[in-house]
């Protein structure tokens, strides 16, 4: 039996009035559902329902939440601390100097796997908690079947950002580079506009791509659908989704400002930020059909 779920549209139209034109029946657009305080049904995706979805899953899920993140972050850094251990390790015994560059090749890929591995099945508990669905701590070593794809859409997620911010800073590099040894003056602040654009942009890209790997482990799709998938449910939020961004920047800022203590909060928070926000924005979106769009055969659609 599938588990019903809030963040997609029923199987069925729902009857909402029973004395409606019959012309109502047929329609395929269904009422947004509202969540209550116990938080287990779904609002429409807004700046304002994300901020009070993940603030009521930050109070009721509090050491879980601290625990997957934390938790995380401490797999990785122990595993980062023993690689440079044994590498100093190598080099104090003076080991062949190829050997230690070959190995230390190879563990730094096998810590950038492990980390994107243990991400993966960070963002799905993380996932988990913005829909109210029960969860662990295990969720975390449970993203092995989505790391092919996962990696695969990060390279080309990079590559994409890399060229679009050469493209887009060019015209300030461009303006400075003509204007160098010159006193400040008006091209110099046309120089500075374009420099901020560029910044606005790459954020933009940034917060759009960030909701493909939500996509992937969500869906269980491949890649191109995943971009396919990110783009029709965040097009028409892009402002709200930089304002997102923002906010998460700001929290964290609070969370540095009080001694770095206060970031024992503030980033478990925002990382909650994004999840809820996609949560929200996959229910809310009339897109979002089905859990499992159709895959086509194409050579980036693959399975792990």
């Amino acid at each position: 039996m599938s588990q019903y779920d809030p963040y997609l549209p029923p199987e069925e139209p729902v009857d909402l009035n029973p004395y409606a034109a019959p012309k109502a029946d047929l329609s395929k657009e269904y009422a947004p559902l509202q969540f209550d305080e116990s938080g287990d049904l779904l609002e429409p995706f807004s700046i304002d329902a994300v901020i009070r979805r993940a603030w009521y899953v930050f109070k009721n899920k509090l050491g879980l939440l601290l625990g997957v993140v934390w938790g995380v972050l401490a797999i990785n850094q122990g595993f980062q601390y023993g690689i440079g251990f044994f590498l100093e390790a190598m080099k104090l015994n003076r080991g062949d100097q190829n050997v230690v560059i070959a190995m230390t090749v190879f563990l730094v890929g096998v810590m950038m796997i492990l980390n994107m591995w243990l991400t993966i099945g960070q963002n799905r508990a993380l996932l988990d908690l913005s829909r109210g669905r029960q969860t662990e701590f295990g969720m975390v070593f449970r993203g092995g079947r989505f790391l092919l794809r996962s990696i695969l859409a990060l390279i080309l997620t990079l590559l994409i950002i890399f060229l679009l911010a050469i493209v887009c800073a060019l015209p300030a590099i461009v303006t400075f580079a003509g204007v160098r040894g010159q006193e400040f003056g008006g091209v110099h602040v046309i120089g500075i506009m374009f420099g901020l654009l560029a910044i606005l942009g790459l954020i933009y890209l940034s917060v759009r791509f960030y909701m493909i790997f939500y996509v992937i482990i969500d869906y269980d799709c491949g890649v191109t659908e995943a971009f396919k998938t990110s783009n029709e449910i965040s097009k028409s939020h892009s402002f709200e989704l930089i304002a997102l961004a923002i906010l998460g920047t700001f929290v964290n800022m609070l969370g540095l400002l009080m001694c770095l203590v206060g970031m024992i909060f503030t980033v478990p928070l925002s990382m909650l930020l994004w999840s809820t926000t996609y949560a929200l924005l996959v229910g809310d979106s009339r897109a979002a059909k089905s859990r499992k769009p159709p895959v086509s055969n194409e050579f980036l659609e693959f399975e792990s």
